[in-house]
């Protein structure tokens, strides 16, 4: 029974995608503000190092101290190497319950066919 639940385990978790070894390195740059607070208008946010290719940009924040909070993020049309303030529709902003909290925003860069092509991520403190 044991080796039966393993593989299903093991099954789910590869429909995930992992990032390749291939994929560019994006910096990932972000300011939040104090009106950030539990905003549901993302900050701006400018990559460096996105690849030739990239169609889409896949946007997720977490939190680091509370990492089963779901703040959202969104996938939008890569446009430059920008994501505009607000671009994302699902999105709550920094929202700690007591003292500061330290919030990751991570990005992939997707090529047409959907396929990763870059990924970066940066963390910050809030408040």
């Amino acid at each position: 029974m044991k080796k039966f639940a393993i593989a299903i385990v093991v099954a789910g978790l590869s429909g995930c995608q992992s990032v390749p070894q291939s994929a560019a390195h994006l910096g990932v740059n972000f300011q939040f503000s104090p009106s950030s607070r539990c905003s549901p208008v993302n900050p701006q946010i400018t990559l460096t190092g996105v690849p030739t290719g990239t169609a889409k940009y896949a946007v997720h924040m977490t939190d680091l101290d509370k990492p089963d909070y779901n703040h959202g993020g969104g996938t939008i049309i890569a446009s430059g190497n920008v994501i505009p303030s607000g671009a994302l529709k699902v999105y709550k902003g920094p929202c700690p319950p007591a003292g500061p909290h330290r919030y990751e925003i991570s990005v992939k860069a997707l090529d047409a066919s959907g396929e990763i092509v870059g990924f970066g991520k940066s963390s910050q403190r809030f408040p």
